[in-house]
This record gives structure tokens, sequence and C-alpha cells, in this order.
């Protein structure tokens, strides 16, 4: 039993040494992409300004934590393409070892391994995770979200409650679609609600209240006024 756990753990380093390489090799050698420009602009300004506010007035307010997370990036390795793509290699290494837990979780180590092969040498895998942009965040903390309220739902343990409703928040503040994961959520609630009367306590009533004020203003933000949604994202 010690010999198969040591080859799915020597698998797994293998692939996140292979999806790094993959992933960071000649990474500022393509040129910068409009949306690239646009996550960078807002990076630098928010250095500028603690905000995302632009030279036009508007602050670009979409994928907020991305935002400061390449600023941050830009601030320690002190080059806009590589720091700001640097980000997302990272991102897209991770999603690399919560895919392998995620298909363990839900499966077995087997099926975790080889789906980690495929989002090892996914060819658009790699391609987003050279990207100045959010997309290999907000696949991380899609799939971390997932597999937190996978744990939940299976240990009805407060403390994996607790870290998907953190991340959940990470997740929407990464991309607005991250507000699916409260659909997924709420349809599963009902359909084994007699599995979950449990929550209906003050031990867990409690961290989905103070979890529900910022989703409401984030709603509230993003679909209260119509006329600043320039995508219809329903």
């Amino acid at each position: 039993m010690k010999i198969k756990r040591d080859f799915y753990l020597i698998s797994l380093i293998v692939l996140i040494i292979i999806g790094f390489i993959l992933r960071f090799y000649k990474l500022s050698a393509q040129s910068l992409w409009i949306d690239e420009g646009f996550s960078i602009n807002a990076a630098t300004q928010t250095l500028k300004y603690f905000y995302p506010k632009l030279e036009s007035g508007f602050v670009y307010s979409g994928s907020l934590l991305n935002t400061y997370l390449i600023a941050f990036f830009i601030k320690i390795f002190r080059d806009l393409v590589f720091g700001a793509r640097f980000l997302s290699v990272i991102f897209g290494v991770l999603s690399i070892i919560i895919t392998f837990y995620f298909g363990k979780e839900i499966y077995n180590k087997k099926i975790g391994l080889i789906a980690a092969l495929f989002v090892t040498f996914s060819s658009i895998e790699i391609a987003w995770s050279r990207q100045a942009r959010m997309y290999a965040q907000f696949q991380f903390f899609y799939l971390l979200s997932l597999y937190l309220f996978y744990r939940f739902i299976n240990n009805k343990s407060l403390k994996y409650l607790i870290l998907a409703l953190i991340f959940t928040i990470a997740t929407i503040l990464s991309n607005i679609l991250g507000f699916s994961l409260i659909l997924i959520y709420f349809i599963y609630f009902i359909l084994n609600y007699k599995d979950f009367k449990f929550i209906f306590t003050k031990k867990f009533l409690v961290p989905i209240f103070v979890f529900l004020i910022p989703i409401g203003y984030l709603i509230i933000k993003n679909f209260w006024n119509y006329n600043y949604i320039y995508i219809n994202y329903f």
C-alpha cells in the first residue's frame, strides 16, 4: 500500500514540475494582447491610487481580486509582463493539484491522477495559464470551492463550510461567473434538504449569514443597475 501511495505522490510531483515548465517557458516572449493590457493597466493604476482608477476616471472593478494580485506581483518582480503572467502560472499549477485531489475525493486516486494529467498537458490550460488575465485564478478558486463544498456535504464539518464560503467569495471576486456557485449550492440544498436540516442551528447559520452580507452587496453592485451591464451574465 505504501508503494502505491508513493507512486501517486511521485506522479503528482512530476506532473507539477512538468506543468510548471510548460507554463513558465519563455513566459514573456509572446506580445501582449488587448485584454492583458486591460488587466495590467488596471494593476498599475492600483499601484498608483491603491484602487483600479483608470486615467479616464472609470474604476475597473471587474476581476478585482485578480487586479490586486497582479499589482502585487508586478511590484515584486518589477516587470509588467512577467509579473502579471507569472500569477497565472502559479494558479495554473495549483489547478493541477486541486484537480487531482478533487478527482480522488469523488472517485479514487487513479481518476484524480488521470484528470490532473489532462490538465497538465491540455493546450488550452497551458495557454490560459500564461496570460495576464484572471482565468487560471478563477478556475482554481472555482474548483477549490466545489472541492470544499463536496467535503462539507460529506463530512458535515463547519470548517469545510467556512472555507467553501470564503473561497466562493474569492471566486466571485475573480470573475462574475463565480455567482454560478451560489446556484449550485442552492439547487443541491433544495434537492437534499432533508439531509441538511442540521444547518438551521446557530453553529452553521452564523457563518452563512456573515457570508450573505458581502454576497448581497456583490449581487446588488453587479446586477441592480441594468444600465451598466454590457453582457447578459444571467
